[in-house]
């Protein structure tokens, strides 16, 4: 009878235990720990300590025999499990945001919380006005253009003044009203100080932000359609302007003292993403580029900035054609 070669090398003699397979620690602490037990009085073994005992054993792998007449069998060298472990997704990179503007200009304007002199034409046209002249400047060809008031065809309009209340109007009842006075929508009377940033959102509608003067620092988003507020964010200082990015849900505020920062926001829950800090007055007034991309800011620091913010559409791939078979059949039989 032939002998399996797989147990050549192991002494099969069951009276003869094999020293090289025995853990002799274990096995010296097997041995001693009845006559420590035997001193110590005190200790009763019931049935559910040696249970306990027993499935302690079990979960560390301890072994149940002190001697040992055969080898331990090796360690398998590729695990199956019998699931998939879980695959942890690849983050998404973090878009780059600069921290600096791109271009700056001299621009004296008047820093005056309540004018707005600052504006970007969906001509590419920048005008900004002065004590005493309106500067307009093409940043494409940086030559001087005519301005054209731009009308959006909306079915709102929001209002916000000193008396710290936001009021949303019906664009069609002021229009067919004639002379006569016409009654606002909703009257918003959460801030609680005077109200100069307004911005409609392009992407939602009847989503309207607005926000706080000194003494309120709020910024708050409105559900126009029923005058409730959806959500308020205290910025620690004074709002002066709001942009909403035409491509992404994102909104950029500019702020006064102390750090007379931009800070962009996620939308809807408002995280802050970055702050950008190369004014040193109050930021009052922002415009945004025809593509969105970009972002004007002047403040009463006497200069005209740029901004690349708001990161560039991608574009969207065309879905190739695909003819369906069998287009000149209409039925089966």
């Amino acid at each position: 009878m032939m002998m399996n070669s797989s147990y050549q090398n192991e002494n099969l003699d069951r009276f003869i235990p094999n020293r090289s397979a025995m853990d002799f620690g274990y096995a010296h602490c097997m041995l001693t720990e009845p006559h420590r037990k035997n001193h110590n009085s005190s200790s009763i073994t019931t049935p559910a300590t040696l249970a306990y005992q027993k499935a302690l054993a079990d979960a560390a792998n301890l072994p149940t025999r002190i001697l040992a007449f055969r080898n331990k069998p090796p360690n398998p060298r590729n695990v199956v499990l019998p699931y998939s472990p879980p695959k942890s997704k690849p983050s998404k990179p973090k878009r780059y945001i600069p921290k600096h503007c791109e271009k700056t200009m001299k621009a004296p304007v008047v820093d005056d919380f309540s004018l707005n002199l600052l504006d970007w034409g969906k001509r590419n046209v920048v005008s900004v006005t002065f004590d005493t002249r309106v500067l307009l400047w093409n940043p494409s060809n940086k030559v001087s253009a005519d301005i054209e008031d731009d009308y959006d065809d909306g079915t709102q309009l929001a209002s916000g003044g000193n008396d710290n209340f936001v009021c949303i109007w019906d664009v069609r009842s002021m229009v067919s009203s004639d002379s006569r006075p016409t009654r606002w929508l909703h009257r918003l009377e959460e801030h609680t100080a005077s109200v100069r940033a307004l911005a409609w959102c392009p992407l939602q509608n009847n989503l309207l932000a607005s926000g706080g003067g000194e003494g309120d620092h709020c910024i708050k988003l409105w559900n126009t359609r029923t005058g409730s507020c959806l959500n308020s964010v205290d910025t620690g200082s004074q709002v002066c302007a709001l942009v909403w990015n035409k491509n992404k849900r994102e909104l950029l505020s500019s702020h006064g003292f102390p750090q007379n920062q931009l800070t962009l926001w996620k939308y809807p829950s408002m995280v802050k993403m970055a702050e950008l800090n190369d004014h040193t007055r109050r930021v009052l007034y922002m415009a945004q580029s025809p593509d969105g991309c970009t972002v004007a800011t002047a403040s009463g620091d006497k200069t005209l900035r740029f901004w690349n913010v708001f990161e560039t559409p991608t574009a969207v791939p065309n879905k190739k054609y695909e003819p369906c078979p069998f287009t000149n059949f209409t039925s089966i039989r």
